[in-house]
């Protein structure tokens, strides 16, 4: 009963504007649909006990799929200011949604009998970061470092139609699973929730790269 299906397309673009000057832009779009597939669970609650099952038991349901689409985009901007030192600026977005929509069976009972719940639920979730940094290098005396110093930001924003909590589908037998005893729909695409989440990260990073003996040993400080 477990499958999936993925597709992928990562188309990339590098431009070259001055000799010192280089632009890359990249997009990568997925989309996947795969089983739900809960695992096993132990009829005893031991691991010896998972060897009564055989490894092809299938504890969901054959409808329950995961879906995912994803969108990202990447800017890469690089300035070489000399032979041994450039700026870099990096830009990203991504766009994603996904519908998780599965089972949890519960600790079966010494006949093998089980209580199964479900989940499900449409989320979307939006990305945005960019970063702006130096790196270079130099030597003081035999020691050779390599300097990175930078700041970014990131921006997230996601809304759910709902919680995702686990609701009661039907009584089951780990030993004779029975399928599509109680038929259900998939979740609603909506009304999302009346509220979005929200991350928002800014920081400042800083490291050296000390490299000795003929850059046979390296310390790294950051």
């Amino acid at each position: 009963y477990v499958e999936s299906e993925r597709f992928m397309v990562a188309p990339t673009l590098a431009w070259d504007i001055t000799p010192r000057l280089s632009w890359n832009v990249e997009a990568v779009f997925r989309n996947s649909t795969a089983s739900d597939d809960p695992g096993l669970v132990s009829p005893d609650g031991t691991v010896d006990g998972l060897d009564q099952l055989p490894e092809s038991l299938y504890l969901s349901e054959p409808t329950r799929k995961y879906k995912y689409n994803d969108q990202s985009y990447f800017s890469t901007l690089t300035y070489r200011l000399s032979d041994t030192w450039r700026l870099r600026n990096v830009l990203f977005y991504g766009y994603t949604e996904n519908r998780p929509w599965g089972i949890w069976p519960d600790q079966p009972d010494e006949n093998g009998d089980m209580q199964r719940n479900q989940y499900g639920y449409n989320q979307w979730l939006r990305n945005l970061s960019t970063t702006l940094d130096a790196y270079g290098s130099f030597y003081t005396g035999g020691v050779k470092h390599n300097v990175l110093v930078g700041v970014e930001y990131q921006r997230s924003r996601f809304r759910y139609t709902n919680e995702g909590y686990l609701d009661s589908l039907d009584q089951n037998n780990i030993f004779n699973m029975v399928y599509n005893q109680v038929p259900t729909d998939e979740p609603a695409d909506e009304p999302y929730l009346p509220f979005v989440s929200v991350i928002d990260r800014a920081g400042v990073y800083a490291q050296d790269q000390l490299m000795f003996l003929q850059e046979k040993l390296h310390l790294l400080v950051g």
